[in-house]
């Protein structure tokens, strides 16, 4: 055994903390290559260690038998000052990550995390819980993969925006069909610059006004 190697639950946590979402015991046991009973031995090592150790961690378990779901959340002791982190992602101003997701999510949806997280380079799990919250835009489970949500703009959104629909935006041709990763290439090599940086800007200049969730 390589000694240089993360103990097995260290690397059964990495992959819970960087998905943000329930992961699903067969993705794990597909990634790892490890079996069945070591993912549960695993997760039930760490739980034993946030309890001991009086971590701000938990992991939950849901599911049946046969398609069994993970996800690591904050423990209960913190949920009042978790509830106030929330409170003020919900009140205030869109951030400046808030505001490129939702270029990338205006322009290329429907999309996954992962998907946003390769054009952005970071995890955006929790950018889209709260642009979720805010009503901002939809996350449904992917109808060809059931163990993935797919994120598209709210209607909402859309009509905040007073658009008919995402086919309006300027360059949304040019946007949606080709990566961003290709139209930065792409950008330098012909000196017409259209980027990423320029659809943040489109929807900073349109949503300049404060976003509010909408009426129940």
């Amino acid at each position: 055994m390589d000694e240089n190697k993360p103990a097995l639950k260290y690397l059964v946590e990495g992959l819970l903390f960087a998905s943000g979402e329930p992961l699903s015991q067969n993705k794990i046991i597909e990634l790892l290559l490890v079996s069945k009973e070591e993912v549960e031995n695993s997760v039930s090592e760490l739980l034993n260690d946030y309890r001991n150790e009086n971590r701000c961690f938990d992991i939950v378990k849901n599911g049946s038998e046969n398609q069994i779901y993970y996800q690591m959340v904050t423990n209960k002791n913190i949920s009042t000052l978790v509830q106030k982190l929330n409170n003020t992602v919900l009140e205030g101003d869109l951030t400046r990550g808030a505001l490129e997701v939702l270029s990338i999510i205006m322009y290329r949806s429907p999309l996954n995390r992962a998907e946003i997280d390769d054009i952005r380079g970071v995890n955006s799990s929790y950018i889209l819980r709260a642009l979720v919250l805010r009503g901002l835009i939809n996350r449904y489970q992917n109808p060809v993969r059931k163990n993935e949500y797919l994120y598209e703009p709210s209607f909402d959104l859309l009509k905040h925006l007073g658009l008919n629909d995402t086919s309006t935006l300027p360059e949304f041709e040019k946007l949606h069909n080709f990566t961003l990763k290709e139209l930065l290439k792409d950008s330098v090599d012909a000196d017409d610059i259209i980027s990423e940086s320029i659809a943040q800007d489109i929807v900073a200049e349109t949503t300049n006004e404060e976003l509010t969730l909408p009426e129940q």
